[in-house]
């Protein structure tokens, strides 16, 4: 009964290690004159065109989007009240298998992006920027022409 019980506790561990385990995350992009793009494409086939710049806006884990964006993709929005502020933020969006972007959690809302108005330049409809990228390790392989989200203990090749 002991060695059961050893070893039903061994499976669960090695289960729950496995569950937890962060893999490698290529974040689907195009890369053009000297920029890399992010293009997650939804469920319901729209493609957005986020820029991507580690010195961009965004706050709190949201990546930033146009309204016009947003009405085109038909993101549903809603209103956040954050402190004395209030918001328009993406309430959900659904990728299709393999076309989306990481998912930040404990964002303000439980929202993924806040919406802007105007344009957020280059020719996107949004920005993934210093409100989205922090607290993750990402490479950023310019021969390539891709952008990785790496798992949270990973270590340069030495």
């Amino acid at each position: 009964m002991a060695r059961h019980t050893v070893f039903f506790g061994m499976m669960l561990a090695v289960a729950s290690a496995t569950a937890n385990a962060q893999q490698r995350v290529e974040v689907p992009t195009t890369y053009e004159a000297g920029h890399f793009y992010a293009t997650p494409t939804l469920a319901n086939g729209q493609v957005l065109r986020l820029v991507v710049d580690t010195g961009g806006g965004g706050s709190a884990g949201w990546f930033v989007i146009s309204g016009s964006a947003a009405a085109r993709a038909r993101l549903p929005s809603r209103q956040c009240k954050l402190d004395d502020a209030s918001l328009n933020v993406v309430t959900t969006l659904d990728y299709r298998e393999g076309q989306g972007l990481p998912v930040r959690t404990g964002t303000p809302c439980d929202a993924p992006a806040l919406v802007i108005s105007g344009d957020p330049g280059d020719h996107a409809d949004g920005q993934l920027g210093s409100g989205y990228l922090p607290g993750n390790i990402w490479t950023f392989d310019y021969p390539a022409r891709k952008l990785w989200l790496e798992p949270n203990d990973w270590k340069p090749a030495t």
